[in-house]
């Protein structure tokens, strides 16, 4: 057990740290935020009710010289990253991520001229849906003194054709399963996506059905309460995905298509068409970091 005077010791010296170490982080941020440009965009500016939304966040260092120690973490499941969403009634609310994320170390070295970004999914989070209603929407990120452009969504109500798929789609568990690439256990989410698919094939939403379901048929997955593996039907991903291919779902949405569909060739022995997705994939995304994180073993797998 520790001594009460090394416990008292321990804790100062833990408040110390934790004083100072914000304090500097408060005035890096201070001091870089003219140097840098943190910026929100979204492949277009609006969206059917019930479409899901994901936008691209890229960090830029504007300066002549490296800044040391930035976080470039910019999904909002590090936390380093607050997004505030404002409804149309002019209510301002955090988004939330389904989960948070800890790492070791979320600090790079930005070079001169250097960007870094990723897509980020803002369709539901853990606080429900984040566009639960048609209108205009506000979207802004921020560290600590630094903050982006203001990204203005619209929102617009279905057609009476479109309203029974727009409701299938706004769905706590079509939200959670889009954002985790499926899950066996989102029963209900499969039913809607596969009804959106099936019977409201004409409509923008049956895009993300496709994208959706192709995800989760091509990954296998451990159905723990039945102490079993789920195998992949890269067959079946394949022709959900091919559907989805070319039609713009946003970064997110496209970056879990294209590895996806990757894997998919490969495990049905076929080289050439993954060559060819995966030349899609790393020309649309190359710099994305999210996509960075897939690309070097599908490349290694394909054989480029």
């Amino acid at each position: 057990m520790m001594k009460p005077m090394k416990n008292l010791q321990y804790t100062l010296l833990l408040l110390a740290f934790l004083v100072l170490g914000g304090a500097t982080a408060t005035l890096q941020a201070q001091g870089y935020a003219k140097n840098v440009e943190l910026k929100i965009s979204a492949s277009k500016t609006s969206f059917a009710l019930g479409e899901p939304v994901s936008v691209n966040v890229s960090l830029k260092n504007k300066g002549a010289t490296a800044l040391q120690n930035f976080p470039d973490l910019l999904d909002p499941e590090y936390r380093f990253y607050q997004y505030s969403i404002t409804d149309p009634k002019g209510k301002v609310t955090p988004f939330r991520a389904f989960m948070f994320t800890e790492v070791e170390n979320p600090y790079i070295t930005l070079a001169a001229s250097q960007e870094v970004s990723t897509s980020v999914y803002l369709f539901y989070g853990g606080n429900g849906a984040t566009f639960p209603t048609a209108g205009t929407y506000k979207i802004q990120v921020s560290h600590q003194d630094l903050k982006s452009n203001i990204l203005t969504l619209t929102i617009t109500a279905p057609s009476a054709a479109d309203k029974a798929a727009s409701n299938l789609m706004l769905t706590d568990e079509v939200g959670l399963f889009l954002w985790a690439g499926g899950g066996h256990t989102l029963t209900q989410a499969v039913t809607n996506l596969e009804m959106v698919a099936k019977d409201h094939g004409s409509t923008i939403f049956a895009n993300y059905a496709n994208a959706g379901l192709g995800v989760f048929y091509g990954n296998s997955e451990v159905d723990w309460k039945n102490n079993k593996v789920l195998p992949a039907d890269p067959e079946k991903s394949k022709i959900y995905l091919e559907k989805a291919r070319t039609f713009d779902l946003g970064g997110f949405f496209r970056i879990n298509l294209y590895q996806t569909l990757t894997e998919d060739y490969l495990k049905l022995n076929d080289k050439v068409k993954a060559g060819e997705v995966l030349k899609e994939f790393e020309t649309n995304f190359q710099l994305n970091e999210r996509a960075k994180l897939k690309l070097p073993d599908l490349k290694t797998r394909v054989g480029k």
